[in-house]
């Protein structure tokens, strides 16, 4: 009898580990936002590669480099041709500090306004020349967002 649960026991045991070396084992594509590349991870070597980044269909046609502050800080600029970068790639966690270098007014809003968690990157004020908006990214997804007072201005965040 304890030799069937013994023998039970092994083979959940073959699987779960099996099904985490399958896990464990999937390559990640990651793009480098300041060096615009993107970095393949081999998760069970351990192990990278670097390859120039595809093109992703925005705006501006590019995912761009951002101005880096710190590892967990990049900086977004808004100027008479939008935002720049107007898509950015980042891990959760970081901060994006938007910047309004225009003589017109800005006031980020998500595009998924209504909906949390989205609807927290909202900007409580509107802010002339010169200011500045922070906001840390700490869920994963796809984060649109506009100028309320020019909604043609758009851009995104992807965060993973």
């Amino acid at each position: 009898m304890n030799k069937k649960y013994f023998f039970l026991f092994g083979i959940i045991t073959l699987i779960i580990v099996g099904g985490y070396f399958v896990w464990a084992g999937r390559t990640m594509i990651v793009v480098n936002p300041i060096q615009d590349q993107e970095v393949q991870i081999d998760k069970i070597i351990g192990t990278s590669t670097q390859r120039r980044a595809s093109p992703i269909s925005t705006k501006k046609s590019t995912v761009q480099k951002a101005a880096a502050i710190s590892k967990n800080m990049y900086v977004v600029t808004y100027t008479k041709d939008g935002f720049e970068p107007s898509e950015i790639q980042i891990p959760r966690g970081t901060t994006i500090k938007f910047v309004n270098k225009t003589g017109t007014s800005m006031r980020i809003f998500a595009s998924a306004s209504s909906t949390p968690p989205f609807s927290d990157l909202n900007q409580p004020k509107t802010l002339g020349l010169n200011g500045e908006y922070e906001f840390n990214f700490v869920y994963s997804g796809i984060w649109e967002y506009y100028n309320s007072l020019k909604p043609e201005d758009i851009g995104k965040v992807v965060v993973y």
